[in-house]
């Protein structure tokens, strides 16, 4: 015969595993929407990311050589530098924290909208695709599905009729 039954249904699980492999890059093109909404986060993150750079740097800079507030502490007469200088500090240390919290608050409403926005995309897409249609392009999967299955049955029957045909007899297969 050629083939005994545990090689055919190996065949026949290693064909499944394509085709599944198959359906899931189908499925995974059609999935318009978790793109967008990918995107989107992307997008916002990457802005959030920067944003928060630029913010740390400054911050940053800042701190070194001391803010505005600080610098003009600094060009107040030498006397005032004990008392200005520390109350010029804390001032800007209170700006900062202030800065950050804004900053805080701002990421927060950016996850906020981004999982507004994807929720709104899906009520979109189911809206787009009803019910019946997301069933029906399920049940046509598992049509071809098994359909493929039985040509490949189908086939791999015939060969083996075809195969015993040849031999005439079910015996041990001929040596060359």
């Amino acid at each position: 015969m050629g083939e005994t039954a545990a090689d055919t249904r190996a065949e026949i699980e290693r064909t499944r595993s394509e085709l599944g492999a198959t359906l899931s890059k189908l499925r995974s093109r059609t999935v318009v929407v978790r793109g967008r909404v990918v995107r989107v986060a992307v997008i916002a993150a990457g802005t959030a990311a920067a944003m928060g750079a630029t913010v740390a740097a400054v911050v940053v800079l800042r701190h070194r050589r001391g803010g505005p507030i600080t610098r003009a502490a600094k060009n107040l007469p030498e006397i005032t530098h004990g008392v200005g200088l520390p109350i010029a500090r804390a001032s800007e240390r209170w700006v900062s924290r202030r800065a950050q919290r804004a900053q805080e608050q701002r990421e927060q409403l950016i996850e906020a909208i981004s999982i507004k926005i994807a929720e709104n995309q899906a009520q979109a897409q189911r809206r787009a695709n009803p019910l019946w249609r997301r069933a029906a392009g399920t049940a046509i999967e598992t049509a071809a599905s098994l359909g493929v299955a039985a040509l490949i049955r189908r086939a791999m029957s015939e060969r083996a009729s075809r195969d015993v045909g040849r031999s005439g007899s079910l015996s041990a297969p001929e040596k060359v």
